[in-house]
């Protein structure tokens, strides 16, 4: 089986979070996420094999990194990642419904046709 076939399935996102390596904590901006790594954006991004643990709310996620190309870089995470935890208040991975869009797009949809 390849190897991209074992891949699991990603979530885009465009979530803030910070980084920490060692002591030092960076600001990043995590770009697509799945149970086994993501893919984050920053201004330097670490080397291949550097550990490092994400940072969002109370949600933390220790892995290496394994990729790094211009601000892009990939890590694996040492265990599997809780993503309910992580994108936790983002809105992301919740059904239209449960974010309250469709009450606001329905109140406005009857509104312009009163009109």
């Amino acid at each position: 089986m390849s190897k991209k076939m074992d891949r699991k399935e990603r979530r885009l996102t465009a979530l803030k979070a910070q980084m920490r390596i060692g002591e030092k904590l960076f600001e990043i901006t995590v770009s697509n996420i799945s149970e086994t790594g993501l893919m984050a954006k920053m201004t330097e991004p670490p080397p291949a094999g550097t550990e490092v643990e994400i940072l969002r709310r109370s949600a933390r996620v220790r892995g290496s990194i394994v990729w790094s190309e211009g601000r892009r870089f990939g890590m694996k995470a040492n265990e599997p990642i809780d993503l309910n935890s992580l994108l936790a208040d983002s809105g992301l991975g919740l059904k239209q419904s449960d974010t309250g869009a469709a009450a606001v797009r329905k109140s406005w949809w009857h509104w312009s046709k009163r009109r």
